[in-house]
């Protein structure tokens, strides 16, 4: 096996321990993997300004193709493995992916808009859930459900509002959230847009306007 000596550590290693390099008359570089990455971050950590902006400068004017191979390397992968990555590396750099998120979200803020009222309207159910899901986070409320569970429970009142029997428009918490409810389906009717803003945050005993179909 052929050796060099690293003009770095002063140790001899085998020739994989360099990277290769023709214009050198051995064909590899005269320091090994370990030196040249200790350089790097020593570099790197005394030009961290400057190493950031010539990244980001690079990336401007290489975004397409970062992009387009970035794309490539994902689907060349099966789906599971390549989500699985990808949320590994989102929960290992949370703070950074939260910060660069925000930071989107404000630069596209009518993009955005425009998608969630696309995704209301086409899959209103799933935005029904998603919402309540949320208010229920806000108000420290147990229990979740979905999508399904809701066209189940609006077909077992025939589509109509469990309170007057007019057309199902939204949702209603029986026992609401602010008064100890919980967001389990158990807990959830159908009702007309009318009787949801009338009820309000009342118990089913305090609301008089309650009329049934």
């Amino acid at each position: 096996m052929s050796m060099h000596v690293c003009t770095g550590c002063r140790l001899p290693k085998p020739a994989g321990a360099f990277s290769a390099d023709r214009r050198r008359p051995g064909g590899l570089q005269s320091r090994c993997h370990a030196c040249v990455a200790a350089h790097v971050r020593d570099y790197v950590r005394l030009n961290k300004t400057k190493v950031v902006a010539a990244n980001r400068e690079w990336y401007k004017n290489n975004a397409d193709s970062v992009k387009a191979k970035s794309r490539a390397h994902y689907h060349a992968r099966p789906r599971a493995e390549s989500r699985a990555v990808r949320a590994k590396w989102r929960l290992k750099n949370k703070a950074a992916v939260a910060v660069a998120s925000l930071d989107w979200y404000y630069r596209n803020k009518n993009k955005c808009r425009a998608a969630a009222q696309r995704y209301a309207k086409k899959f209103p159910e799933k935005q029904k859930a998603r919402v309540h899901r949320r208010r229920a986070r806000v108000k420290n409320a147990p229990g979740a459900f979905n999508a399904d569970q809701i066209k189940q429970v609006v077909s077992l009142f025939g589509g109509k509002c469990a309170y007057c029997g007019g057309a199902y428009e939204a949702i209603d918490h029986v026992v609401p959230l602010s008064r100890g409810g919980t967001n389990y389906i158990a807990n959830i009717r159908p009702c007309c847009t009318t009787c949801n803003s009338s009820k309000g945050s009342k118990l089913l005993s305090e609301w008089p306007g309650r009329r049934y179909g």
